[in-house]
């Protein structure tokens, strides 16, 4: 009976600290238990909006028997999220990418993610472009923009032994208690702690696009966004202590009573 003090503390530190430390995360794979058919092209889908050359197809596949497939560069493909699901000051958008054929300095694709609360015209816009030759480095290049801003310069790094006719996983993620965003294409680091270019007023991914390539097929498949919520500093102190202070007390009280 000697825990009968301390359990009820523990138990209220670590319910604390899973509240704090909640995560989820929003899949799309473009299947039917995602609400897409083979050929669904040109509408509204699951929360994505499709333009006409836009089509989901069961010709390639990341993960299930689908993808999105997009023919051309000024086709703008949608997803706009929930700010209910997504209220969280660590977000991250993951997806997997190919492109049908290699071409000498094209750009497999532009995607571009919009940030924070009404910040509408904040986003971050990357490109993975060829190289001139099938062998040379992927050029990717990032930057964090917002209208009424000058145009920043963006963050250039080549990524070696990528080839981007096969299935590339980037990830784009946030810190907005630290107002920085992160670039991951095929397990490297493309950029890392980079500022925000706008203040944020809610702490949040709002929107994705996705846009093909000129003269060839870009895939996207298995597209993640995960959210979680990470407690301050103060916070973190305050559970420790909450944990710290009924074991020295057990031990006093050992001592005491013993």
């Amino acid at each position: 009976m000697k825990f009968n003090i301390i359990h009820p503390v523990l138990a209220s530190a670590f319910l604390a600290f899973c509240h704090f430390g909640q995560a989820a995360t929003i899949l799309t794979s473009f299947e039917s238990a995602d609400g897409f058919a083979v050929g669904d092209t040109g509408k509204t889908v699951s929360g994505w909006v499709l333009p006409t050359n836009a089509t989901v197809t069961n010709a390639q596949q990341y993960d299930g028997s689908n993808s999105l497939a997009i023919t051309s560069a000024s086709a703008i493909t949608t997803y706009t999220l929930n700010a209910t699901q997504l209220n969280a000051n660590y977000n991250s958008l993951s997806f997997a990418v190919m492109s049908s054929t290699f071409a000498a300095n094209t750009q497999i694709g532009l995607w571009q993610v919009l940030y924070g609360g009404n910040q509408t015209e904040s986003r971050i816009d990357v490109t993975a472009t060829y190289g001139a030759t099938a062998i040379d480095p992927i050029k990717l290049t990032s930057s964090s923009t917002y209208t009424t801003n000058p145009t920043p310069t963006p963050v250039t790094s080549y990524l070696s032994g990528v080839a981007l006719t096969d299935w590339n996983v980037a990830t784009v993620s946030f810190d907005f208690t630290n107002l920085t965003y992160r670039v991951e294409f095929a397990g490297q680091i493309a950029a890392n702690n980079e500022m925000l270019n706008t203040g944020v007023t809610g702490a949040r991914i709002a929107k994705v696009y996705f846009r093909g390539a000129t003269g060839q097929t870009s895939y996207y498949d298995y597209v993640t966004v995960d959210h979680v919520t990470i407690p301050e500093p103060s916070g973190l102190l305050l559970m420790g202590i909450g944990l710290f202070v009924p074991v020295c007390f057990r031990r006093w009280r050992h001592r005491v009573c013993r």
